[in-house]
Protein backbone atom coordinates (compact mmCIF):
# COMPACT_ATOMS: atom_id res chain seq x y z
CA UNK A 1 0.00 0.00 0.00
CA UNK A 2 1.64 3.49 -1.01
CA UNK A 3 1.62 6.71 0.68
CA UNK A 4 -1.75 8.91 0.14
CA UNK A 5 -0.97 12.02 -1.36
CA UNK A 6 -1.53 15.11 0.69
CA UNK A 7 -4.21 17.11 -0.34
CA UNK A 8 -2.32 20.37 0.96
CA UNK A 9 0.78 20.88 -0.46
CA UNK A 10 3.56 23.54 1.30
CA UNK A 11 6.61 24.38 -0.21
CA UNK A 12 9.74 25.22 2.42
CA UNK A 13 8.95 27.91 5.32
CA UNK A 14 9.88 31.52 4.10
CA UNK A 15 11.51 33.86 6.77
CA UNK A 16 8.74 35.49 7.57
CA UNK A 17 6.90 31.84 9.26
CA UNK A 18 10.67 31.13 11.31
CA UNK A 19 10.86 34.87 12.14
CA UNK A 20 7.23 34.04 14.08
CA UNK A 21 7.87 30.59 14.94
CA UNK A 22 10.82 31.86 16.83
CA UNK A 23 8.93 34.66 18.33
CA UNK A 24 6.04 32.26 19.09
CA UNK A 25 8.88 29.84 20.73
CA UNK A 26 10.32 32.50 22.42
CA UNK A 27 7.52 33.73 24.12
CA UNK A 28 6.84 30.21 25.57
CA UNK A 29 9.88 30.10 27.04
CA UNK A 30 9.76 32.88 29.38
CA UNK A 31 5.75 31.70 30.18
CA UNK A 32 7.86 28.55 31.25
CA UNK A 33 10.27 30.37 33.28
CA UNK A 34 7.10 32.37 35.43
CA UNK A 35 5.27 29.49 35.56
CA UNK A 36 8.65 28.04 36.93
CA UNK A 37 8.75 31.15 39.86
CA UNK A 38 5.25 30.99 40.66
CA UNK A 39 5.19 27.31 41.22
CA UNK A 40 8.09 27.69 43.62
CA UNK A 41 6.62 30.80 45.15
CA UNK A 42 2.94 29.15 45.81
CA UNK A 43 4.88 25.86 47.39
CA UNK A 44 6.80 28.38 49.81
CA UNK A 45 3.75 30.52 50.88
CA UNK A 46 2.03 27.42 51.25
CA UNK A 47 4.86 26.10 53.43
CA UNK A 48 4.21 29.43 55.69
CA UNK A 49 0.68 28.97 55.81
CA UNK A 50 0.23 25.53 56.68
CA UNK A 51 3.04 26.19 59.27
CA UNK A 52 1.21 29.14 61.01
CA UNK A 53 -1.97 27.59 61.17
CA UNK A 54 -0.71 23.90 62.83
CA UNK A 55 1.05 26.36 65.57
CA UNK A 56 -1.99 28.10 65.81
CA UNK A 57 -4.24 25.66 66.02
CA UNK A 58 -1.76 23.32 68.20
CA UNK A 59 -1.75 26.50 70.83
CA UNK A 60 -5.76 26.47 71.27
CA UNK A 61 -5.93 22.44 71.69
CA UNK A 62 -3.45 23.27 74.25
CA UNK A 63 -4.78 26.16 75.72
CA UNK A 64 -8.56 24.36 75.68
CA UNK A 65 -6.87 21.42 77.31
CA UNK A 66 -5.13 23.30 80.15
CA UNK A 67 -8.69 25.62 80.56
CA UNK A 68 -10.59 22.13 81.12
CA UNK A 69 -8.01 20.94 83.58
CA UNK A 70 -8.05 24.20 85.88
CA UNK A 71 -11.80 24.02 85.90
CA UNK A 72 -12.00 20.47 86.95
CA UNK A 73 -9.14 20.82 89.50
CA UNK A 74 -7.03 18.55 87.86
CA UNK A 75 -3.06 18.86 87.29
Amino acid sequence: MGRRASRYRRGPATSAEMALLSEINQRLARMESSLDDVKSSAIRQGAIAGAITGSVSGGLVYTTIMLIKAKLGVG
